[in-house]
């Protein structure tokens, strides 16, 4: 009996040692994210929009992951994946004759297009400028943010994890 306690008191120990070193990995990796955010605006400062912040941003830009809840209680990441959005009203066929109809399906077809284009997934790094234009700093920024999503994932799984390992040790103990 006791030879199993002290397992679950290493394995504890173990998992308070790896979240530990998740919670040094997230300060650094956040840390070193607002570094480069700084470094980003104080290159920018002479642009006309300033700061890279909330007045930059473009509402039409989604996230790229999304979180989802395993059937084990765990959490996880899944990258969001390039989505068409197709209507069964804009694929009817038009019954007008002439250049109304002509005018109306041509209309369809742009619409079409515009929906397929922006419901493509696109990099939100992009509403900052085009490829080159967007400052390298500010992808590191971006780069340590994404990893930082990661670390936090792992962090409240393993938190789930250790307080699983307590509620069993404390049962051992009451019994």
């Amino acid at each position: 009996m006791s030879g199993n306690n002290d397992d679950q008191y290493i394995t504890l120990l173990e998992m308070m040692s790896t979240y530990d070193m998740l919670l040094e990995q997230l300060q650094k990796s956040i840390s070193e994210g607002f570094i480069d955010l700084g470094r980003a605006n104080f290159h920018n400062k002479d642009s006309l929009r300033g700061r890279y912040g909330s007045d930059y941003y473009d509402e039409s830009y989604e996230g790229l992951i999304e979180a989802r809840i395993k059937d084990d209680g765990s959490f996880c990441i899944f990258k969001k994946e390039n989505e068409t959005i197709t209507n069964n009203d804009e694929n009817k066929s038009d019954d007008d004759e002439g250049k109304e109809g002509i005018k109306l399906r041509r209309k369809k077809v742009i619409h079409q297009e515009t929906k397929e284009r922006s419901s493509k997934i696109k990099d939100p790094i992009r509403m900052f400028g085009a490829g080159l234009s967007i400052p390298s700093s500010l992808r590191q920024s971006q780069k340590n943010f994404k990893n930082s999503v990661s670390v936090i994932f792992d962090l409240v799984n393993c938190r789930n994890n250790l307080l699983e390992n307590i509620k069993k040790i404390n049962e051992n103990m009451e019994q």
